[in-house]
């Protein structure tokens, strides 16, 4: 079989340019999947980063929280304690409470109520904020607290709270159970 003569010259010189064209094609492909290989990848360490910075901070905010609201609760617990004690001798109000005494209560209130707008759970911070209500309105009264409805008032409050402050235990228990979840084994030391 005989070829004509210009495919014999031109043959080489087109197979060459086809192996060519398909290499440099072929790189080109290559590196778009590279290159969405790696924007896949860097989205990927972003959203994790972006997750890991939001856990760091609700654990910081319901840390801070959990501790606002053991300090709340011990110092209603003190202000409630003095506003029923009984009576003693030459005391013209024995319910008045001091600047002294208020003063812990004043600040572990206000630090609790900054604390709850940092959570970031909806259901959770409303739960908190309406304990916290609840412990501050009853606190508050100014009526003495030697009554039995008040102190069943106050018992109801400090239920309440002990209901949140476990609310909150609770969630940053499933934050720590969902980042070892996350750790493969081969990860952890």
């Amino acid at each position: 079989m005989h070829l004509p003569a210009w495919l014999l010259t031109v043959g080489p010189v087109l197979a060459f340019v086809c192996g060519y064209l398909f290499k440099y094609l072929g790189s080109g492909l290559d590196a778009l999947w590279a290159s969405k290989r790696d924007q896949a990848a860097r989205d990927a360490e972003y959203q994790r980063a972006l997750r890991e910075r939001r856990e760091t901070f609700e654990l910081d905010s319901l840390t801070r929280l959990g501790e606002a609201l053991r300090a709340l609760s011990e110092s209603a617990s003190d202000l409630h304690r003095e506003r029923t004690r009984e009576p003693v001798d030459g005391m013209d109000n024995p319910t008045a409470i001091t600047a002294a005494s208020a003063t812990p209560y004043l600040q572990a209130d206000d630090s609790a109520r900054v604390a709850i707008e940092l959570v970031l759970d909806d259901d959770l911070r409303e739960q908190v904020r309406d304990a916290v209500d609840s412990l501050i309105d009853t606190c508050a009264r100014v009526e003495p607290a030697s009554t039995e409805q008040s102190e069943d008032e106050y018992m109801a409050a400090h239920r309440e709270m002990v209901a949140a402050r476990r609310a909150v235990s609770h969630r940053l228990r499933e934050i720590y159970l969902a980042q070892d979840a996350e750790i493969e084994p081969r990860d952890r030391c």
